[in-house]
């Protein structure tokens, strides 16, 4: 049973990294379209 464990921390770890970069590059790029669309700035 401890080997399963330690496998499954071992793949869900990475795993996990990679989701809360893509969690900030999504809440970046929606507070970008924000400032763009409803704010009417100019894209950078």
């Amino acid at each position: 049973m401890r080997f399963e464990e330690e496998a499954a921390i071992t793949v869900g770890l990475p795993f996990t990294v990679v989701l809360l970069a893509m969690c900030v590059c999504l809440y970046m790029g929606l507070r970008h379209e924000k400032i763009y669309v409803v704010e009417g700035g100019t894209a950078s």
